[in-house]
């Protein structure tokens, strides 16, 4: 039974007694679980202690057809002891765990806040809660690859039965960071995440080549690969981590050394770091995979389509291109300078057979300038960070406010789509 404490105001709240707890923290994501689908590691170390640990999406009713997909949910539940204790231990096993996301599906998962956290003791008749105020905003568009649990396991399985689990999975964590700097302008710092990750599996390259050729010591090692001792750490990072490409070694050493040690302008180091990131994120994840040891089937399967290529999941960005036509100012009165006004508004959206979203949406552009002026030949594009989403989302007609009067321009818009841009998992039709 559940003792009290007292409140100052002579009210009373639940002790923070040993007993079973959940901790529920939630973030952005762009591995989409189905509705009744989720993904669960039992016995995963917090601590001092192991807790369950079930990851899932959670949806919302908005009015739609179907659900909108919004938040990646983590469950953690567990022995603790105390809500306080809960709090501080929980959370940081979900952390733990996202990266599998980031290299089994080649899809990103942002940081993880607490979103709130309480007593599950069900004998006790009074129990602690806790919730941080995390905003909810609209809901955004965004690309999403849908969840297969069997390459989670494999990984975090395989990981788990390693020698180097540590370090398998601070590459791991290495290779998460580097999808989060994936955004236009980004690409130095992760490529700089992408060799630390590097740095990281050298030993374990260094054992798995250990273990391949029977070598007792280093200089026996770089004996048998025929390089010198000094030599050894370098060509465990080319031939076994990154794929024995000399150039793609020379290019993100040079990206590395030239950030750290500040020796390289930074319009040359991202240029750079443009060339190489790509190339090096795949090396990098293979390796991982390999020197985890995945089984065959599923390690083949993570590395073709859609797996082989990262998805990020950023928002859509929408650029409006357009030419201001007429003489004189072309700002509005009281206005600096011309712009238009954009509103997007979802209209519908619906579950596709593939487990991905059919999404309709309005848009409403009202250009704001001078009497005189007229905005013409307007076209949009959609991005979702630095990819263009390519073809499958379609213009079909859109509206333009003028002076007051709507105008039908469908024949003067259209979605500029590049069949080399990753396709979006949500298809769009502007109406």
């Amino acid at each position: 039974m559940s003792t009290l404490n007292t409140e100052p105001d002579g009210s009373t709240r639940p002790s923070e007694a040993p007993g079973t707890f959940i901790a529920v923290s939630r973030g952005r994501a762009a591995a989409l679980f189905p509705e009744d689908g989720e993904w669960s590691v039992r016995g995963f170390p917090a601590g001092d202690a192991k807790v369950d640990v079930t990851f899932r999406t959670a949806y919302e009713d908005r009015g739609f057809e179907a659900r909108v997909p919004r938040w990646l949910f983590a469950e953690v539940r567990g022995r603790a002891e105390s809500l306080e204790d809960a709090i501080r231990r929980f959370p940081n096993a979900a952390r733990a765990l996202t990266p599998v996301f980031d290299v089994a599906l080649n899809t990103a998962v942002e940081d993880l806040e607490l979103h709130f956290a309480f007593d599950a003791t069900l004998e006790r008749t009074e129990r602690a809660f806790f919730q941080n105020f995390l905003p909810d905003g609209q809901p955004t568009l965004r690309q999403t690859r849908p969840v297969k649990a069997t390459l989670l396991s494999a990984l975090t399985d395989a990981v788990g039965r390693s020698p180097d689990s540590v370090r398998l999975h601070r590459a791991a964590a290495h290779y998460q960071q580097a999808l989060r700097f994936w955004g236009l302008g980004d690409e130095t710092r992760a490529v700089g995440q992408l060799w630390m990750g590097v740095e990281a599996l050298t030993p374990v390259a260094k054992r798995a080549q250990f273990e391949r050729t029977g070598a007792i010591s280093p200089a026996e090692l770089a004996k048998a690969l025929g390089v010198e001792l000094k030599q050894l750490d370098p060509t465990l990072r080319r031939r076994v981590i990154l794929g024995d490409d000399e150039q793609c070694y020379k290019t993100v050493t040079d990206v590395s050394n030239g950030f750290e040690h500040g020796y390289m302008p930074l319009d040359a180091l991202r240029k750079l770091a443009r060339e190489v990131r790509d190339q090096a994120a795949t090396y990098l994840r293979t390796a991982i995979l390999d020197l985890s040891n995945v089984p065959t089937a599923p390690r083949n399967e993570m590395l073709v389509s859609p797996y082989d290529s990262p998805l990020i999941g950023f928002p859509f960005t929408k650029y409006l291109r357009g030419t201001i036509s007429g003489s004189g100012d072309p700002a509005a009165p009281g206005q600096r300078y011309p712009l238009v006004e954009w509103r997007t508004d979802i209209r519908s959206l619906r579950k596709t057979d593939d487990g991905c979203h059919d999404v309709q949406w309005n848009e409403k552009i009202t250009p704001r300038m001078g009497p005189q002026m007229q905005m013409t030949k307007i076209s949009v594009e959609l991005w979702s960070g630095d990819k263009h989403t390519g073809t499958r989302a379609t213009m079909k007609r859109a509206d333009v406010e003028r002076d007051g009067a709507v105008h039908d321009v469908t024949r003067s818009l259209q979605l500029n789509g590049r069949p080399d841009g990753a396709p979006p998992d949500l298809d769009g039709e502007e109406q």
